[in-house]
């Protein structure tokens, strides 16, 4: 009997997951169409803006499946993105092919997250954070003692990038090539999310204990999520020097990895979707509305506004919204979708039958 309702519930919770999915695939129709005809009405300037958007897309995902959906706290995402942005440097410096380089940045990465996965098999909550976060000092001393390779200080000049005849050196060339792979980047978490790693990871995020009892595979999983993870941030590191045309220590900084966490905070964590929509936010609108701003307010300097409003508005969605963006959207989706029947209206129903 047990195992009917089991078998019962499981199906119940299948198909409401594939009602879920068939709802959820129509928003890549009209942002292909906006990433398709953006170009068409928007400058060189903002053009390089969202670009640059893209890039933190990918990078956000990434650290969604780490941190949002596996509950691995990573500060050290930057670093990732350090290793990835320079050992594609390094390869179409040394005449590799840009597709070989791109794909061994993200693989080079990957490996790395994997080494430092491994002790995260013992180790979890703060004494984690505190190892991710000392990969950026590392990447930070390994970049300047490899100066001869990496540039050290002065940074390091990234070649055009090229796919075949197909050369990506003006600004709407790297729209395309970064928003198509960011789109890419976003249905590829989505669907990793509802698969069977996916759904290891959501188990061991709620319990760890009870994940193993079920028996998912604690090694193997966690640091699956790093690899993947670091992955994506191997990539955006690519992006990024393909966008730039040069990378510096400066753009993989502690702030950079403290910048995507945000991002998760905000547009909300364990959703992939969030973690888009945080970049977004964080690298755009934000920004953009600051420098509006910031034209008003006088008694502050520029670069301390913007940090005091990027700490308060942290802040504001711990307390008041910590689901995100996406969350938010989420309940109001819901809510409008079971209106007038949905909880809040059946009860207003039922108080005014009974003065009846």
């Amino acid at each position: 009997m047990t195992g009917c309702i089991d078998c019962k519930m499981e199906t119940q919770g299948l198909k409401r997951f594939v009602k879920e999915e068939k709802e959820g695939r129509y928003w890549i129709i009209p942002l292909l169409l906006l990433v398709a005809f953006l170009p068409a009405v928007t400058d060189e300037y903002y053009l390089s803006v969202i670009s640059l958007c893209g890039v933190y897309v990918v990078a956000a995902v990434g650290l969604d499946i780490l941190t949002g959906i596996c509950g691995q706290i990573s500060l050290g995402h930057g670093a990732f993105m350090a290793v990835g942005a320079y050992t594609y440097g390094f390869l179409t410096n040394m005449a590799v092919s840009p597709c070989l380089a791109f794909l061994a940045g993200g693989v080079v990465s990957a490996i790395t997250g994997f080494i430092v996965g491994l002790p995260a098999l013992r180790i979890k909550g703060l004494y984690l954070a505190i190892i991710t976060l000392g990969c950026v000092f590392i990447t930070n001393d390994l970049v300047l003692y490899f100066g001869d390779y990496t540039g050290g200080h002065n940074g390091m000049v990234i070649p055009t990038a090229a796919l075949g005849s197909l050369v990506f050196d003006t600004t709407v060339k790297k729209y395309y090539l970064i928003w198509i792979l960011s789109v890419l980047g976003i249905v590829a978490g989505r669907l990793l999310k509802h698969s069977k790693p996916g759904r290891a990871f959501s188990y061991i995020r709620f319990s760890e204990v009870a994940a193993e009892v079920n028996g998912v595979s604690l090694p193997f999983y966690k640091t699956l999520a790093f690899s993947l993870g670091c992955f994506y941030a191997g990539i955006a590191g690519c992006l990024l020097g393909i966008t730039n045309g040069f990378i510096g220590m400066e753009d993989f900084s502690i702030n950079t990895s403290l910048l995507m966490l945000i991002m998760l905070i905000i547009g909300g964590t364990g959703s992939i979707y969030g973690a888009a929509i945080g970049a977004v936010v964080m690298m755009f609108i934000l920004p953009e509305g600051i420098d509006r701003i910031t034209e008003y307010v006088t008694f502050i300097k520029p670069e301390d506004f913007e940090s005091l409003l990027f700490g308060s508005l942290t802040l504001i969605f711990i307390i008041l919204e910590p689901s995100g963006i996406y969350g938010r959207w989420t309940i109001i989706r819901n809510y409008w979708k079971a209106f007038p029947l949905n909880e809040v209206q059946v009860k207003r129903v039922k108080w005014i039958r009974r003065w009846r």
